[in-house]
């Protein structure tokens, strides 16, 4: 399975190629979403794996995942983003998000979440760390690639425009009652 974006090549997708095509601005396209092969004998999440288990095919969990972020972050907004942020976000975001859905997949397989070292110090496994310092360092490319990027407001009906402001600036303190309904209705 492959991107099917307009302007992107889908042969060109999950390979070492990094030019995936051009923008109809003439930017090009590029990413780096090489993707391992499944190692179905070595895989922690192979009980649960809904898809094929074969050594010879991609594994399907990061072809989703990575192709789903490449969709989301390129396919779906790189017709308005200049080179740069196309670099950024497809030799930088791609690359994070797959050692991000790789890691997700090692802490599956991690059965205690807290480490006794040798000398008899507790601490969290480390790939719980390394999970959140990818997820750090995604979150601060996103916000420089995409800082120009604010929640359009002109899709809101204007009798909603007051609760979605309040909501922004400081969360909804009456969201259980408006699901829900007072106490006694």
């Amino acid at each position: 399975m492959t991107n099917v974006v307009p302007g992107v090549d889908p042969a060109r997708a999950n390979t070492p190629a990094i030019s995936r095509g051009y923008t109809k601005k003439g930017n090009k396209v590029v990413s780096w979403d090489v993707l391992s092969y499944c190692l179905p004998d070595e895989c922690p999440m192979r009980e649960v794996c809904p898809y094929k288990k074969r050594s010879d095919v991609k594994c399907m969990v990061e072809l989703k995942y990575v192709n789903s972020v490449f969709d989301l972050f390129i396919g779906a907004n790189m017709e308005d983003m200049d080179a740069i942020a196309l670099n950024r976000a497809g030799l930088m975001l791609i690359p994070l998000y797959h050692q991000l859905v790789k890691l997700k997949i090692a802490a599956y397989g991690v059965r205690n979440p807290i480490v006794v070292l040798s000398n008899k110090t507790i601490t969290i496994h480390p790939v719980y760390k390394e999970t959140r310092e990818v997820m750090k360092t995604i979150n601060s490319i996103l916000k420089d690639t995409f800082k120009s990027a604010k929640p359009v407001k002109e899709d809101i009906p204007p009798e909603f425009d007051p609760v979605f402001e309040r909501a922004m600036e400081q969360g909804d303190p009456d969201q259980y009652e408006d699901l829900y309904g007072k106490e006694g209705d």
